[in-house]
């Protein structure tokens, strides 16, 4: 997956569901470390934003939630 494709999927997400993509996804399937490294690139050009919503009792990443700028 591109960066421009990872980007693109976080925005129809949060126009689809009315909130961000969950943090969990940057762990997850065998692309993970590819797209994970797209994420971070994207929260540090500023396209996207990284909210932690607090304490959970499973992973770290699923306090997180990604959206869009």
């Amino acid at each position: 997956m591109t960066k421009e494709e990872v980007y693109n999927s976080i925005v129809d997400i949060q126009k689809n569901t009315g909130q961000g993509l969950s943090g969990i996804v940057r762990v997850m399937g065998e692309n993970s470390q590819d797209f994970s490294e797209h994420i971070d690139t994207l929260i540090e050009e500023g396209s996207v934003i990284a909210n932690n919503t607090g304490g959970s009792l499973g992973h770290p990443e699923s306090n997180m939630f990604l959206h869009s700028k």
